[in-house]
């Protein structure tokens, strides 16, 4: 009996498939290692000493940059009120800065 029939995780490839299959897994760890960083805040960072209004200055900052500077929608998001957003903007000093889109 040849070895590829002995062992079910056996097959024949030339080197080119093998290549070509390696080459596709490292486009996908680069691509998950991009979303990552991407979509990396506070919550996913290493597990530094942070206080709480850091998290809530972030999130706000983030709200406000997904939402393009909109303040019902970006209040909408968080779950708040536009004058609970309009607070918490004049708290971590955001009201002034006018966040980037």
């Amino acid at each position: 009996m040849d070895a590829a029939r002995e062992h079910p995780l056996t097959f024949d490839a030339s080197r080119s498939e093998l290549r070509a299959a390696l080459d596709r897994i490292n486009e996908l760890e680069c691509e998950l290692r991009r979303l990552r960083a991407e979509h990396t805040g506070p919550a996913t960072a290493t597990l530094a000493p942070m206080r709480l209004l850091d998290v809530e200055a972030w999130a706000v900052r983030h709200a406000m940059e997904r939402a393009h500077g909109n303040i019902s929608r970006a209040a909408r998001a968080l779950g708040l009120s536009r004058a609970a957003l309009y607070r918490r903007l004049e708290r971590h000093a955001l009201a002034r800065e006018r966040v980037k889109v």
